[in-house]
C-alpha cells in the first residue's frame, strides 16, 4: 500500500507558497493555545474578528454577515 504525498510544506513557519489577492473578514473564533512544560497543556483563547489580505487589495463581497465585537443579547427574566 502506498500513501499520497503532500504538496504541502512539513514544517510549521515556512512559506507555502500560497498568495491572498483579495481583501475578507474572518470571522471570530477559539483557538485551542499550546502552553505549559513542552508546551502539552492547552487553553481556550478568544481570537477577535479581523480583516485577511493586502491592505489594497479588493475586498471580496459574499452574502454571509458575521458580526464582529457584537456580544450575545442576554435577558434575564
Amino acid at each position: 500500500m502506498s500513501r499520497k504525498t503532500s504538496s504541502r510544506s512539513a514544517h510549521r513557519g515556512e512559506p507555502s507558497g500560497r498568495t491572498v489577492s483579495v481583501r475578507f473578514p474572518v470571522a471570530p473564533f477559539i483557538r485551542r493555545q499550546a502552553y505549559g512544560p513542552g508546551r502539552t497543556l492547552r487553553r481556550l483563547t478568544p481570537v477577535a474578528g479581523h480583516w485577511r489580505g493586502p491592505v489594497d487589495a479588493p475586498v471580496r463581497i459574499t452574502k454571509k454577515v458575521n458580526l464582529v465585537d457584537t456580544p450575545p443579547n442576554r435577558t434575564s427574566e
